[in-house]
């Protein structure tokens, strides 16, 4: 393969990947250039490839139009949300009390060395509410639809053309023109009726609508900046408000009784069940600071008008059915930010959005480390990666797996997930991206020890499917996966190993965060079952590994966990040492040593010791044998590997999978594992490969063509920026 690279700021530079430059070596690089050359751009309406604006705690998914003008459109394959990591929803239960906890759930019993075990796998029968009720509570939900109306009627896609849409991923602006033909009878008004009713047509002979979106870095507000004669002449923005939904969507249009708004000169108050949030409005440079004094609440069949600020326009705020609202202007020009808090709050102007956006992205992209390579392809979905998950998985607690674009999984986190979405954050030199979510597990580590502790275990157990309350959800796969369980000792270190700033505390870091170190690494040693007459720890049925093909209650040392629960423990013995915890050390050390070797059949690894037909019946899904080497870097993660057993396994995969039941982050771990073996043309290669779920849309997202559900796929995203880190030693 022929391909030359450029790394800057590289720590481990590698003659034969190129050559390395610093961060000050701009002769030889013009980063932004370079990044600006992938700007996602449109020209035709493309439903599978919306573009968003976000800051990791909010996100604003648009259309062509640079709003959600088109959503019934883009609904059967993408959804236009607009969400926030605070945006959830908790249902009311038709039972007595309201709401179902776990303990309403039938539990599914195990036999477990001597001793039974229960999680909530199984829907019995007359169990279902309570079942799907705590699966799907608490969800996150669509805050408001904002589009274009043009005479008080949606805009329809055949009303659209002479598109051109660019996302400028240097400034997060998005910026999109089109024009209108009001002459369609789409539900758009004919010239013949503006001219009825005495309305100059010549404000609208140019029927060009330019609209720029962005999104604040600094709070939950999407900004936008709207040109064009339409707005004189029945050209509106519509927002409206749906029914908080568990699906993908995030929104229920029919239930309209279920919530309601309170119009006000500044916001509107939003409730829905025991939901409440403010949609807080600055339009042509106004928010609530000049409407203090009028702070009573409005019907909302009323109008409220915005007064003329410097020299825009008056703009006002009028009733368009049910909770529905039009933003009209007498100005062909229309500055609005739209705010979305718990409170009220007086969200900047589109200027002073747009400068923090420009701001923020000019230090994001001119700091850190960077790759420049001739492989266009690669280097597009390296660089709209990280614009992606920047502005969906960046937040203050782990991200569902389509981020804040839309629902998966109810917008529960998938805690296994965690490391892929931003693991490749401290390698990039970004880490405050990931550490910022770190505190949350110290949060719910109650709820974890609690979660332990139902069956009889020590410590904190770290569950698959969650929320923000930490709470474990009924499923026939989360409560039995345990992989995920050294995730955050795996990436607390990797914060350490890849910081280099001058500032960090490597001691208060290691002190602060012990706790989720410990209480983890308790609970790892206490799950492992300890053989005296081999003397050797084991993981023992009920389980259920990475490759989720295989029943609980027939698994038995599932390769990955036996390799990662090690890598965990030698980590964890590593803090206790150098913070003063000797006994621990030596404990976690011990275990470490003994736990049972990997599962070898016919000269290759496989999923696990009662699976020795691993490449001939379960040669689908995740192929976890691979993560034991190319995943892990470091603490003794070779030392239990055979290289010539572990390259027989990578080509036994490439030879047998079948790779149309891979997901997107199982690509990256295929080519970590070829780069491992020193096998770097592979490594790209299979980065790379066409398959239906390693497709990387116009705007970056990986698309899982095979899942209606996974629009987009963020952990496929942040495995390619792992892999490229590791593979182009970044």
């Amino acid at each position: 393969m022929n391909n030359t690279h450029t790394y800057c700021n590289a720590q481990r530079p590698d003659a034969r990947q190129g050559t390395v430059t610093t961060n000050t070596d701009n002769k030889l690089i013009n980063r932004l250039d370079i990044i600006a050359s992938f700007n996602p751009h449109l020209t035709d309406i493309n439903p599978q490839s919306p573009l968003s604006v976000g800051n990791g705690r909010f996100c604003y998914t648009a259309d062509i139009t640079g709003m959600q003008t088109l959503y019934e459109e883009y609904s059967a394959e993408t959804p236009l949300c607009t969400m926030a990591e605070w945006g959830w929803h908790t249902k009311k239960a038709d039972n007595e009390k309201g709401f179902y906890t776990l303990d309403d759930v039938r539990m599914t019993p195990y036999n477990y060395c001597k001793r039974t075990v229960t999680y909530p796998r199984v829907k019995y029968e007359g169990n279902e509410a309570a079942y799907d009720w705590v699966r799907q509570n608490p969800h996150k939900f669509n805050l408001a639809k904002i589009g274009l109306y043009f005479h008080n009627e949606p805009i329809k896609a055949g009303s659209i053309y002479c598109i051109n849409q660019t996302l400028d991923i240097t400034t997060g602006i998005l910026k999109s023109s089109f024009r209108l033909n009001v002459n369609s009878n789409n539900n758009v008004r004919t010239l013949n009726n503006i001219a009825a009713d005495n309305i100059n047509t010549n404000a609208i002979i140019d029927n060009l609508v330019t609209v720029y979106t962005v999104c604040d870095d600094n709070s939950d507000t999407v900004a936008f900046y709207i040109s064009s004669g339409l707005l004189q002449c029945g050209l509106s923005v519509n927002i409206a408000f749906p029914y908080a939904s568990c699906d993908i969507t995030g929104s229920d249009w029919n239930n309209t009784d279920g919530h309601s708004n309170f119009l006000n000169a500044s916001h509107i108050h939003r409730q829905i069940d025991d939901t409440a949030y403010y949609v807080n409005f600055n339009i042509n440079g106004t928010g609530t600071s000049q409407h203090t004094a009028n702070n009573s609440t409005i019907t909302s069949d009323s109008n409220v008008t915005i007064n003329k600020c410097n020299n825009s326009a008056a703009a006002t705020i009028k009733s368009n059915g049910i909770h529905s609202y039009n933003i009209t202007t007498t100005d062909d020009e229309l500055n609005m930010s739209v705010n979305f808090n718990k409170s009220i709050y007086t969200p900047a102007t589109y200027d002073t959005i747009a400068g923090n956006s420009r701001h923020f992205w000019h230090n994001y992209w001119t700091t850190g480390k960077f790759l420049n390579s001739d492989n266009k392809e690669l280097m597009r979905r390296v660089i709209l990666s990280q614009y992606l998950l920047v502005i969906n998985d960046s937040g203050y607690i782990p991200p569902a797996e389509t981020g804040l674009t839309c629902n998966s999984w109810y917008g529960k986190a998938h805690l296994e997930m965690h490391y892929w979405h931003m693991a490749w954050a401290p390698l990039w030199g970004h880490p405050e991206l990931l550490t910022r979510s770190f505190d949350w597990y110290i949060d719910i580590l109650d709820e974890a020890k609690k979660n332990a502790s139902r069956n009889g275990y020590k410590g904190a157990r770290w569950t698959k499917m969650v929320s923000y309350t930490g709470s474990d959800c009924p499923s026939k796969i989360a409560p039995l996966l345990v992989w995920q369980q050294p995730h955050i000792i795996n990436m607390l270190q990797i914060v350490i190993d890849n910081n280099t700033s001058d500032d960090f505390d490597v001691k208060a870091y290691m002190s602060k965060y012990w706790i989720l170190v410990k209480e983890t690494a308790v609970f790892i040693a206490d799950y492992l079952v300890y053989d005296p007459m081999s003397d050797i720890y084991n993981i023992e049925a009920p389980v259920i590994p990475v490759q989720e093909r295989h029943l609980p209650e027939d698994t038995r040392n599932p390769i990955f966990e036996l390799a990662y629960f090690r890598y965990g423990l030698l980590i964890a013995a590593k803090w206790a040492y150098e913070l003063g915890f000797t006994d621990e050390a030596s404990q976690w050390h011990n275990i470490a040593m003994h736990i049972a070797p990997l599962p070898i059949n016919d000269d290759v690894y496989i999923a696990h010791s009662n699976c020795p037909d691993t490449f001939t019946n379960k040669a689908i899904d995740h192929p976890l044998m691979l993560q034991i080497y190319g995943m892990l870097d470091g603490y003794g993660a070779e030392d239990i590997v055979d290289k010539d057993i572990y390259r027989n396994t990578l080509m036994k995969v490439i030879d047998v999978w079948d790779y149309s039941t891979l997901w997107g982050w199982d690509f990256a771990v295929i080519a970590m594992a070829a780069h491992k073996l020193g096998l770097d043309d592979i490594a790209l290669e299979q980065l790379l490969i066409n398959s239906p779920k390693n497709d990387y849309v116009e705007s970056g997202n990986n698309r899982q063509n095979s899942r209606k559900d996974l629009p987009l796929y963020l952990p496929g995203n942040g495995s390619l920026l792992l892999a490229a880190a590791r593979i182009f030693n970044i």
